[in-house]
């Protein structure tokens, strides 16, 4: 795996994505009890990364002050990231943890450019489902930001590859 510019690539000694399915009550509990749900799964990972974007997923200025980020953006979304988008250029993510470290006095005069964090990894367009599964599992990320250069494209999250999977399933897709 090489790291470029906060894009993972995939290089040839990358290792494989451990595909865990959920438990449903009557149905097997191992894709290698049925070979059907590991082509599915196989299928669903190869999907281009924009069968889940969410371009519409929320952002937050750099200039909003980490108050508004906690009570706006945190928990009036329930979420535990938000991508900090100037215009349309992406900046990074911030997340409830990088919260941690700030006195809770110095949130109303604190913007969020002071507390992202640009470094964590994020996703191109041009991506799979399971590059996308890949960065986010080496990261701890349950969400990646997708962008093309610096311009925001949207979010991906590990729910959006669960809903994703749920439809192809009910579909037979």
């Amino acid at each position: 795996m090489r790291e470029q510019r906060g894009h993972l690539e995939d290089d040839a000694d990358a290792a494989p994505l451990r595909v865990y399915p959920r438990a449903i009550p009557g149905h097997l509990n191992s894709a290698d009890e049925d070979p059907a749900r590991v082509g599915h799964l196989e299928r669903q990972l190869s999907e281009p990364i924009a069968t889940v974007i969410d371009a519409d997923a929320r952002t937050v200025p750099p200039d909003a002050t980490v108050e508004e980020l906690f009570w706006q953006h945190l928990v009036g979304t329930r979420q535990r990231s938000v991508p900090v988008v100037d215009g349309a250029r992406y900046v990074g993510l911030v997340a409830a943890d990088d919260l941690a470290a700030l006195e809770r006095a110095a949130w109303a005069t604190t913007p969020v450019a002071d507390v992202l964090r640009p470094d964590r990894p994020v996703a191109g367009p041009d991506w799979t489902v399971a590059q996308a599964l890949r960065a986010m599992d080496r990261a701890d990320m349950d969400r990646l930001a997708v962008v093309d250069g610096d311009r925001y494209v949207g979010v991906v999250t590990a729910d959006d590859v669960v809903r994703l999977d749920e439809i192809l399933e009910r579909t037979g897709g």
